[in-house]
């Protein structure tokens, strides 16, 4: 078989043996292409047939190949064979065959399907998927083509946190350590990323930085790109102002002794200013917005002055030419206000500074002042001062008070002191003592019982024979109507029936022996029959009365056994 229409020669290499005995033979031929054929016979003579009609054959409609197909993919290319978009694929087909593409179709699947598409938008995206082409001629040839794409159109995301000492309005008052945060939702994840303090893309894969000077605003980037390329930026602004405000104060006046002073605060913060109330006084519990402040009495006084950031700074200044309310005195009374007979003196005393203090004054109504300014006693800016001597009689309370430099006078209470008081008690006459006044002494006994019996009087209860009553001196009626009350009455036995000497310093009415206001004196009634009590007036001043009065008494008891009685 030829394409040629010479005939071959005897030898020629294309011959096929064939297995054949007489009569007509049956020949496939295979693998033909479209052309003109000659067929030429040779017998085992070496005869060789001649082109006939029969012997010439045309072929043209043979198509053995394959059509041929190709996916494209289009759009916004990342990196890393990676889209950034909405994938445009089209599908390319031919066939060199000769019959034609017949059919033809593009799906995401592996099953033939000839749905006649051939370009499909891809929109979601997706780590890897395969896009299919099937073609078919009209020979019945088939082929298919395949693309696997990627498609990531989302941005990674990112956010800077930051941590310290956190102050007021979003300041830090310490180095402020930040931290980068990220994520990647489109499928091809996070590829690389930085922190820094450049506005421009670096991707270094540092996550964490840390600032630590003082700074009004400082801001920090982060970068962020992901396998498709997509990148995103984020950043953040920290405020850090660690350092304390400086302030000082100053004084409205320097004169000595003025009444008050004012003081001025003056503060400053070089990175966060000053907080909208920054000032506190005296203590640093609340800030308000008054730079000022009026101080009464000397002493140092603290100032605080507060940032926006939340530190605190304080100043302080010391007060000195202030003069002020003197010190409340103190008085040293050698009597301890007790009634004396002698002249005496009184220390007075005050804490507060010399050179502050006018004079002295007392008074003996808290009302009606006098100076203590007598020869001698000029009490003008003392701080411990003592008075003139006390001498004449009186019970009466003295009050005392200092005034400062620039007190108007003793009733200048602004400037004067409260007063302190104590009782001055001097007498300086004996008591007097009479029968007249005394009223005598009365006697009576009380028996076993506590009751009273009457003079001449036997008693039952008085344990005749055995126990015995007790007899009973009383002081009756003590006298009144004096100047001064009676203190003290000396009383000495003078009798020779006790069975111990009685010598007892009798207080007028204390509670050992008082009897409503009666002073008694009482002993058990054994052996006296006869009592002498002598007595010596004193008062509370220790004056003493050297008249003596001497009463005697004779006591005893009823039935002493042998019938008689004293």
């Amino acid at each position: 078989l030829s394409t040629s229409s010479n005939k071959p020669s005897e030898n020629s290499s294309g011959w096929k043996d064939v297995n054949y005995s007489k009569g007509e033979k049956t020949i496939k031929l295979n693998d033909l292409d479209n052309g003109t054929y000659y067929l030429w016979v040779k017998d085992k003579a070496g005869n060789i047939s001649d082109t006939t009609d029969k012997s010439k054959f045309v072929v043209d409609k043979i198509d053995k190949v394959k059509p041929t197909c190709s996916i494209s993919a289009s759009g916004t290319e990342g990196d890393n064979n990676w889209f950034k978009s909405n994938i445009k694929l089209e599908l390319e087909y031919n066939d060199t065959g000769g019959s034609d593409v017949d059919k033809y179709g593009m799906v995401n699947s592996s099953t033939v399907n000839y749905n006649s598409k051939k370009t499909v938008t891809h929109s979601v995206n997706t780590k890897g998927i395969t896009y299919y082409g099937y073609v078919k001629d009209k020979a019945g040839n088939t082929n298919k083509c395949s693309l696997t794409i990627k498609k990531d159109s989302t941005k990674p995301t990112c956010s800077i946190t930051a941590k310290g000492t956190k102050g007021d309005n979003n300041w830090f008052k310490s180095t402020v350590n930040m931290t980068l945060k990220y994520s990647d939702e489109g499928g091809s994840e996070v590829a690389s990323y930085d922190i820094s303090s450049v506005p421009t893309e670096s991707f270094n894969n540092r996550s964490s930085i840390s600032h630590a000077g003082d700074t009004k605003g400082f801001n920090y980037y982060g970068y962020v790109k992901d396998n498709a390329g997509n990148t995103t930026k984020c950043s953040l602004t920290v405020k850090k102002d660690s350092t304390k405000p400086t302030c000082s104060l100053t004084q409205s006046s320097f004169v000595n002794y003025v009444k008050s002073v004012t003081l001025s605060i003056n503060g400053y913060d070089l990175t966060s200013g000053l907080a909208s109330k920054p000032y506190s006084w005296i203590n640093k519990n609340s800030f308000g917005t008054s730079s000022t402040y009026t101080v009464r009495s000397n002493g140092t006084y603290n100032a605080y002055v507060k940032d926006k950031a939340g530190n605190i700074g304080n100043c302080n200044k010391s007060i000195s030419n202030i003069i002020s309310k003197p010190n409340k005195p103190t008085i040293k009374n050698p009597t301890n206000g007790n009634w004396v007979n002698y002249d005496f003196s009184l220390t007075v005393s005050t804490t507060s500074r010399a050179d502050t203090l006018g004079y002295w004054y007392y008074s003996y109504d808290a009302k009606n002042w006098t100076r203590y300014d007598k020869s001698g006693y000029n009490s003008y800016g003392k701080q411990t001062f003592v008075t003139s001597p006390y001498s004449a009689e009186r019970n009466q309370a003295t009050y005392i008070r200092v005034c400062n430099k620039v007190a108007s006078g003793p009733n200048d209470t602004a400037n004067c002191s409260d007063y302190a008081s104590t009782m001055i008690r001097i007498d300086k006459t004996p008591p007097s003592l009479s029968s007249a006044n005394m009223n005598g002494l009365d006697f009576y006994q009380i028996d076993n019982n506590g009751n009273r019996i009457g003079a001449y009087m036997k008693d039952q209860n008085c344990n005749i024979g055995q126990g015995r009553c007790t007899a009973t001196i009383c002081l009756v009626n003590v006298p009144g109507g004096h100047t001064r009350p009676i203190a003290k009455y000396w009383v000495i036995d003078k009798g020779s029936g006790y069975r111990t000497s009685l010598s007892t310093l009798v207080t007028y009415n204390r509670n050992n022996g008082v009897i409503g206001d009666n002073y008694c004196l009482w002993t058990r009634g054994d052996n006296p029959c006869r009592m002498v009590i002598t007595s010596r007036a004193y008062d509370y001043a220790g004056n003493v009365n050297n008249s003596i009065i001497v009463t005697e008494y004779r006591v005893g008891y009823i039935g002493s056994g042998d019938g008689t009685g004293c």
